[in-house]
């Protein structure tokens, strides 16, 4: 049961980094993307 709580925690803990990694993959993507958008100039224009 205790070896269990331990399992489960670390999980909980691997989880949470996984989540922090993707949110700040997601900003690099983002912030990438809107710069990349400001330089180059619409094509719809």
């Amino acid at each position: 049961n205790m070896k269990c709580s331990i399992f489960n925690a670390e999980l909980r803990n691997d989880h949470r980094n996984l989540t922090s990694e993707i949110e700040k993959s997601l900003q690099v993507l983002h912030s990438a993307r809107s710069s990349s958008s400001l330089a180059v100039p619409s094509e719809k224009s």
